[in-house]
């Protein structure tokens, strides 16, 4: 830890250290392995098996590795898109509006970006933008016009462009916008109460709308306990992929308890006192 850390972040680290080494102790005793340490082996061990003997039936990788994130899996991804006949790296999507020269070198350092892990994969395999090719049989005007509003993909990609994209923003054409600003709205809250209260019965809207579905993306964890907390009022159980604390969980559902109680049957009830 840094020295300009706090000490107790110091005392945690002594602490963690200690629980590590006694957990590998116990690993190596028993003859196991970590589940981290074996997917690691297991995908150098497939790395070593197709350099030796590379298969000549197609080989195609998806949803393993493009976040770039894990080092073994990018020497796999490298040996299957350079080294195998028929070999092919399948990606979750490109950033279309990220194709000027500027962004698309600037997006690896931007650690917030969406494709910033997929940029530095790409750089790691020695892969170009023009080398990426668009799936065959699914064209760019029939693939957006099936998942998003026209232009919508345009929007999100200027809206989350890194700073040496920010020039693009000095154009403004709010026409050309219209299109992808379709089906969208703007609630501008008094305070944080009110923007969490207002969120949660978007959501409990949803779940009246039979096929209707409906999800709160936010990196801000202090608003979505408050809408899992007004959620709860509702009587409606929220699923934060996120995770929550315990002793955090513990209040919330205290708080919401009552009024929960009241507008629903005590079966549907889930804080930690009933």
């Amino acid at each position: 830890m840094p020295e300009t850390h706090a000490a107790h972040w110091q005392i945690t680290l002594t602490f963690l250290r200690g629980i590590m080494a006694a957990w590998q102790v116990w690993l190596d005793e028993a003859g196991l392995l970590d589940i981290g340490m074996r997917r690691v082996q297991a995908l150098r061990a497939q790395t070593r098996d197709w350099q030796e003997r590379p298969p000549a039936d197609p080989v195609i990788a998806a949803g393993i590795g493009v976040g770039g994130t894990i080092p073994a899996a990018e020497e796999l991804l490298r040996v299957i898109a350079h080294d195998l006949p028929q070999g092919m790296v399948v990606l979750h999507g490109v950033d279309a509006s990220s194709a000027e020269a500027k962004v698309w070198e600037a997006v690896p350092a931007a650690a917030t970006h969406p494709f910033c892990g997929q940029r530095r994969l790409l750089a790691a395999l020695g892969v170009e933008k023009d080398a990426i090719k668009r799936w065959d049989g699914c064209p760019p005007e029939e693939a957006v016009d099936q998942a998003a509003p026209i232009r919508r993909p345009d929007l999100l990609g200027m809206a989350l462009r890194p700073a040496a994209g920010l020039p693009a923003w000095q154009s403004r054409v709010p026409s050309d916008w219209v299109p992808a600003m379709r089906g969208l709205s703007l609630l501008v809250a008094p305070d944080a109460q009110t923007e969490a209260a207002a969120i949660a019965l978007t959501l409990r809207e949803a779940l009246e709308q039979e096929g209707a579905r409906a999800a709160l993306v936010t990196p801000d964890r202090d608003l979505a306990r408050r809408v899992s907390s007004e959620l709860a009022r509702h009587g409606i159980t929220a699923d934060d992929s996120a995770g929550e604390p315990l002793g955090g969980r513990r209040r919330a559902a205290s708080s919401a308890c009552w009024p929960s109680w009241r507008r629903a049957s005590w079966r549907r009830c889930r804080c930690w006192r009933c």
